[in-house]
């Protein structure tokens, strides 16, 4: 008798054991990509503190897509734009306080004309300057979150050097575009006053910094 009640409890045993193996399920995509990547947080993330750290030569954008690879090209486009745009004020409220100095005529292209450049004087010179300085801009660091069948993905771009290269850069861009725009009994001058173009850049990426 005892021997039959060891070999039931010994048979119940085993069917839970059954049971219980065969109630797992499977790990899913959708699991597996939650481990990859962290889920969406509310708070500042790492991407956003680390541009906010140096924001004289970083900038900072988002994007959110189905695709990863997307997703991060949107946000690094984003991010590129986004200093750009930094670049491209910066160098406008240069120019408008030295446009005494520099002498700018916009022959030929129609520099100061406030028609041809949605009303900003300087715009078309800015983009060309701003574009010329991504030449040296890089993504330096990246976060993916996954949500609700989306990456969302933070991208921050950073130009490769220190304050003093950037002024450099954008003084030597500046003043290799305004060339083309002055006749050569001003450009002289202007190489003359690539020191002071040098200490307004640095006084405008200063103002960035504090």
């Amino acid at each position: 008798m005892k021997v039959s009640k060891i070999f039931v409890m010994t048979v119940m045993a085993a069917g839970l054991m059954v049971t219980s193996c065969g109630s797992s399920k499977p790990v899913t995509q959708t699991q597996q990509k939650q481990e990859y990547v962290k889920p969406i947080k509310l708070e500042k993330n790492e991407v956003i503190e680390y541009a906010e750290k140096k924001p004289a030569l970083r900038a900072w954008a988002e994007a959110e897509d189905n695709k990863e690879n997307r997703a991060i090209r949107r946000a690094r486009n984003q991010a590129n734009a986004n200093f750009a745009e930094k670049i491209k004020k910066m160098v406008v409220s240069v120019l408008s306080e030295e446009d005494d100095v520099i002498e700018i005529t916009g022959r030929n292209n129609g520099v100061e004309s406030e028609a041809n450049d949605g009303g900003t004087k300087f715009g078309g010179i800015a983009e060309t300057i701003s574009k010329a300085t991504l030449r040296n801009v890089s993504d330096v660091k990246t976060e993916r979150y996954w949500n609700d069948g989306k990456y969302k993905v933070y991208v921050c771009v950073e130009f490769l050097g220190n304050e003093t290269q950037l002024a450099d850069a954008l003084v030597n861009n500046t003043v290799k575009e305004i060339q083309q725009n002055v006749p050569d009994s001003r450009r002289e001058k202007l190489e003359q006053n690539m020191n002071k173009l040098r200490e307004r850049f640095s006084s405008e990426l200063e103002k960035l910094e504090e």
